[in-house]
């Protein structure tokens, strides 16, 4: 998936799941959107298997990061 593409699809995940900016000042990094995705999919999302792949390759595309980690109970997304 081409990086361009994979951030839109995760800004329209964003917008479709409701999902609120972490900063007051209401500017959304990469890694904060990947992260609010991710809690907001759900383990439901999850187990739909062609939005999990979707969702595999936009943030790799998105972040161009080989290894990545979102945790979101620590709120945290590491490389």
């Amino acid at each position: 998936m081409p990086p361009d593409v994979a951030r839109a699809w995760l800004d329209t995940q964003f917008t479709e799941l409701d999902c609120e900016p972490l900063r007051a000042s209401g500017k959304v990094l990469t890694a904060d959107k990947v992260l609010l995705v991710t809690q907001a999919a759900g383990a439901a999302l999850f187990e739909d298997e062609k939005w999990a792949a979707d969702y595999v390759r936009a943030v790799h595309a998105a972040l161009a990061k080989p290894m990545i980690r979102v945790d979101v109970p620590a709120m945290a997304v590491t490389y």
